[in-house]
């Protein structure tokens, strides 16, 4: 079974129905279901959800690094807690296109979206790293391996 859980309080309180949706999701998991969790930047459920499963994968040995698919990470604060941060930069006729064919929206619904975020320029030139996401999925793949070793060897480099 797939199962969603959406939340979109964004109280600073975390309490009952925020702790019930992951106590929820980890035994629907722990039987094999797959959960999926949304809910606003910034709110504690979703902070504490990413730490949670952020804390069990740091003991896994086969996991190397934790990406977090997050538009509005600058806008919640959330840069700070990354060791690296990488834009995926695409024209935007591309990202057009791409909404158009995966969620059905128009060019105006993309740019409105867009305007209640920072600029794209201003997240590209204060992230660490960009991906040029322009052409298939291979090339795409090439970069993303590159920009993951360049981060993998700039973090075993630091001190704990």
């Amino acid at each position: 079974m797939r199962v969603l859980f959406l939340n979109s309080n964004k109280s600073p309180v975390y309490g009952g129905v925020e702790r019930w949706m992951m106590d929820a999701a980890e035994g629907l998991v722990a039987r094999g279901h797959a959960c999926v969790m949304l809910g606003r930047p910034g709110a504690p459920w979703v902070d504490a959800a990413r730490r949670s499963e952020m804390s069990a994968a740091a003991n896994d040995p086969q996991v190397v690094a934790y990406v977090w698919d997050t538009p509005l990470l600058f806008e919640a604060g959330l840069a700070t807690q990354c060791d690296a941060v990488v834009f995926v930069d695409a024209p935007i006729e591309q990202r057009v296109r791409r909404v158009r064919e995966t969620r059905g929206w128009d060019e105006a619904e993309l740019l409105r979206r867009q305007k209640s975020q920072w600029p794209l320029d201003k997240k590209r030139r204060i992230s660490d790293y960009v991906v040029t996401n322009t052409a298939d999925a291979d090339y795409a793949r090439g970069q993303v391996r590159e920009v993951l070793s360049r981060i993998l060897a700039r973090s075993s480099n630091r001190p704990e």
